[in-house]
């Protein structure tokens, strides 16, 4: 009896250990997989990065890239040959896998530096169970150069160093935790750097840490941009110009086949005593409805700002000007007296647009800025005495615009108001004012002046367009500034026009200028929310 006992007792207790043994196997192993797969990458990324795409679905934002519009006509955005190398070997990687990527590897992050070449950028992912000697065997798969890869180190970690075919190197940073990818091996060494010295963009930039700690689960892709001080305009201009835009913005992005959208967010820096777009437009209230009642219907880019705080729009567009002449001080005190005068009459908002016009002949760009009157009935007379008083009438052009013909226009004396109020830096400060429709009208020649109000009288409008409708129903109602491109016909223009938008639009032109361009600003407390939609045409 004893003995049964015994037996009985020895392979319980066998079972008990055997499953307590199985059950801390099981938890430990439980415990470093969820380390492996809390890895924040963004602990690698050096503190200069200038943009950061991120997705936690890898599978998903390629496919959705494949069946862009743009993508089906063979025209892609070419700002990254990591991404390029990724996306043209993604399938053969699958085929490695037949179960597809696992959960950890279709985390990605993509960091982008200085210089801005197709080259300057940091490819990473987390990894899994046996990620590792998959990630090996695609990189030596596709690094066949005719020489053996190279192992150096740096701060003690390996770097592997792959030629390709073309001439290239693919540098790689691996261990069983996450793997960084770049062709620039430098950019890898600073990859080493953010880890070991707790230096990355998460620890060293507060504002892109505010934006990173917003939300802890982000759905589809991500791109975060550095909206520093950028250069405006094309390379090849002479007049180099660039604008403080504001900090770090977080654009969640949405593709589909004929459109990509951005729905932005960012923290305003309030303490910073910086002047930037950003800081100017929320000093402004915001302005309802869309105008394209008020445009041409040939208007190929247009910008409607909120303009109530004139204070804060001139301080920030006048340093900006003079910095880009030697003002004298007869044409100081000729702004300082127009602003004055406009701080007086306008309604709080302004548009300018531009257009094309002409015959069979030849077609013209114009540019007109027009800004509402505030209590037009006392206001308009006394801005037409002031008109009246600089210079005397001029008719406008009734024999090509014939709706024109009954309105006159004035040349005013030398001033840069039309430069900072439209952002064309062109060589000449003459301006020509008009009044229409309880409407103040400023453009740099009598022309533009003519076209726009004869289109205008004829009812030969941008609002029944049907791509300005479609851009128009992805925007907000409510706004402080709103603006919209067809960049086919912007990027043709000339070089006084192109100071209109960011360089990087200019350097991917082949790309960009088969879409409509939107760009819209809106506010809440100290958050912005700049929204872009890119309609191909």
């Amino acid at each position: 009896m004893k003995l049964r006992i015994l037996i009985r007792t020895t392979v319980v207790c066998s079972l008990v250990s055997l499953c307590l043994m199985l059950g801390f196997y099981s938890y430990y192993k439980l415990q470093a997989s969820e380390i492996q797969h809390d890895f924040n990458l963004y602990a690698l990324v050096p503190h200069n990065a200038t943009a950061v795409l991120e997705t936690q679905r890898l599978a998903e934002l390629l496919e959705d890239v494949d069946q862009l519009q743009c993508s089906k006509e063979g025209r892609f955005l070419k700002v990254s040959e990591l991404f390029s190398f990724l996306k043209q070997n993604y399938r053969s990687l699958l085929s490695d896998t037949p179960h597809g990527l696992s959960k950890q590897m279709n985390q990605m992050l993509l960091s982008f530096h200085q210089p801005d070449t197709p080259s300057s950028q940091v490819l990473y992912c987390s990894l899994g169970r046996d990620d590792q000697s998959l990630i090996r065997r695609m990189v030596e798969k596709y690094s066949q150069g005719g020489y053996p890869p190279k192992t150096t180190r740096y701060r003690s970690e390996k770097l592997h160093i792959y030629p390709l075919s073309d001439g290239r190197f693919l540098s790689l940073y691996i261990t069983d935790r996450y793997m960084a990818l770049s062709f620039q091996k430098h950019l890898l060494e600073q990859v080493i750097d953010a880890e070991k010295e707790g230096s990355s963009l998460l620890k060293r930039s507060n504002y892109f840490r505010t934006l990173h700690d917003r939300r802890q689960v982000r759905s589809g892709a991500t791109l975060f941009v550095r909206m520093k001080r950028v250069s405006m305009g094309s390379t090849e201009d002479t007049l180099q110009t660039s604008v403080q835009l504001g900090t770090w913005v977080e654009f969640e992005l949405k593709l589909a086949e004929r459109a990509i959208y951005g729905a932005g967010i960012s923290k305003l820096a309030e303490a910073d005593s910086i002047r930037s777009f950003a800081k100017m437009l929320k000093a402004q209230q915001p302005i309802e409805g869309f105008v394209g009642n008020t445009l041409p219907s040939s208007t190929f880019c247009y910008d409607h700002w909120a303009l109530s705080n004139r204070t804060a729009y001139f301080g920030f567009t006048l340093p900006q000007t003079y910095a880009q002449m030697d003002p004298s001080d007869e044409l100081k005190a000729q702004d300082a007296q127009w602003i004055s005068l406009l701080d007086s009459v306008m309604a709080g908002q302004a548009t300018t647009c531009l257009f094309t016009a002409g015959d069979t002949l030849g077609r013209h760009t114009c540019m007109v800025l027009a800004s509402p009157l505030r209590e037009p009935d006392t206001t308009e007379p006394i801005l037409k005495q002031h008109l009246a008083s600089l210079s005397s009438e001029v008719p406008l052009s009734g024999e090509t615009f014939p709706r024109s013909g009954r309105f006159s226009a004035f040349t005013l004396p030398p001033t840069t108001l039309f430069r900072q109020l439209t952002g064309m830096a062109d060589s000449t400060l003459t301006v020509c004012a008009t009044l229409h429709r309880h409407t103040l009208l400023l453009a740099p020649d009598t022309y533009s002046l003519s076209a726009y109000i004869d289109a205008l009288e004829r009812g030969d409008i941008l609002e029944s367009h049907p791509l300005y409708q479609e851009a128009m129903s992805s925007l907000a109602p409510t706004y402080n500034f709103l603006m919209m491109a067809d960049m086919g016909q912007l990027l043709c223009q000339p070089k006084e026009y192109m100071r209109m938008i960011p360089r990087f639009f200019y350097r991917h032109a082949d790309f960009f200028r088969h879409f409509i361009l939107a760009v819209q600003y809106t506010f809440t407390d100290d958050m912005a929310y700049p929204n872009v939609v890119l309609l191909h045409r």
